[in-house]
């Protein structure tokens, strides 16, 4: 390892096995050379505060003791897992410090080898003699993050996903992003990982070709809150492909055309489970992109209701910021849905250089 900015840990480190206190004779014990143990403990947490994630991780698996005082430090780390070609791991400790590591698991031989990626300014590489689900446990324990959040980019390369489900059993798992080089497949298997409620991320760029073939992973899955960055605008509309309550897309080549399309849609749509489902949308677009006659191509063809514009936020769950309503509101207004009289409520609304479309049904 070297890191010119921290403390070192002594070479020893390099390669380690997990021993109980309780069960292992005290002459396998592994015996650092300092005398760490001999200090107070108020000495003790401020040089271990000093060491890197890594220092601590491997000085933490010597012993239950070790364990424990890296534990007493409180320290708060989330952990962020990628899932492309290799396991990777982000920690993000106190004052936004991060690490990012791989993880290899070597089932032949029970070994884990924990390392930095390349092209960083801390390189370390620690081989540990335990299972992958032992390894990840004892991160969750040590640091007390049990609900982090995932990353799909690709298919892992030499490691099973129902060996990787396995190993993270331990871990609720709610929230979860999928690149646009995630196939199907993977995706459908991505979704076994959900605990409840299941948040969905989709991290799109407008320049990619069509998602159709990646929402049909999907297969119905029910989402609480499905959150997509730069949607191509081609692949309007998108109401019928997810099955989400609340739905945030941000798409910055927006049109007017496409809102009313949606709302179109709505209005003639058929009374049915997945469209019941939704409850509100959310859409974002550049406010400097919109023709001066924005609103009236948004109602174009609706028949709709006008309401007062009352400054009153909806009660969205977990993003209670993207439902709050600016001074600049443009306007409200009602609309009913042919099949059954179901009313929702259209608000146009803006901040700053965004333009925001909320479609709230059921109100």
């Amino acid at each position: 390892m070297v890191n010119s900015n921290q403390p070192l840990l002594d070479n020893n480190f390099s390669e380690l096995k997990i021993f109980e206190e309780s069960t292992t004779p005290s002459d396998q014990k592994m015996k650092p050379d300092f005398r760490l143990m001999d200090l107070y403990s108020l000495e003790q947490r401020t040089m271990l505060r000093n060491w890197t994630l890594d220092q601590q991780i491997s000085y933490s698996l010597c012993s239950t003791k070790c364990k424990n005082l890296i534990q007493s430090l409180k320290q708060k780390i989330t952990f962020y897992f990628f899932v492309s070609k290799q396991l990777e791991i982000q920690f993000y400790g106190e004052n936004n410090k991060s690490t990012r590591a791989k993880i290899e698991y070597f089932p032949e031989k029970q070994e884990i080898k924990f390392s930095s990626l390349e092209n960083k300014d801390v390189h370390f590489e620690l081989k540990f003699e335990l299972s992958l689900k032992e390894f990840l446990e004892h991160l969750r324990t040590l640091y007390g993050c049990t609900e982090p959040e995932m990353m799909f980019e690709e298919q892992l390369e030499g490691l099973d996903m129902v060996q990787l489900k396995n190993a993270m059993s331990g871990f609720k798992i709610s929230n979860i992003v999928f690149l646009n080089t995630a196939t199907s497949a993977s995706v459908s298997q991505g979704l076994d990982f959900y605990s409840s409620p299941k948040i969905l991320s989709l991290a799109v760029n407008r320049n990619d070709p069509p998602f159709r073939e990646l929402f049909s992973g999907f297969n119905g899955t029910k989402f609480e809150i499905v959150k997509i960055m730069e949607y191509p605008a081609r692949e309007f509309p998108f109401i019928p492909i997810i099955n989400s309550k609340y739905i945030e897309i941000d798409c910055p080549q927006y049109n007017p055309s496409m809102f009313n399309e949606v709302l179109t849609n709505w209005i003639e749509s058929e009374e049915s489970p997945s469209e019941d489902y939704l409850e509100a949308l959310y859409l974002r677009g550049r406010k400097r992109d919109l023709p001066v006659d924005y609103e009236q191509m948004t109602m174009q063809g609706i028949e709709f209701q006008r309401e007062p514009l009352q400054k009153q936020p909806y009660d969205v769950p977990h993003d209670q910021g993207l439902w709050e309503l600016s001074n600049e509101m443009h306007a409200r207004f009602g609309i009913r849905r042919s099949s059954d009289g179901k009313k929702a409520t259209v608000i146009i609304d803006s901040f700053k250089n965004g333009i925001f479309f909320k479609l709230i049904i059921g109100h």
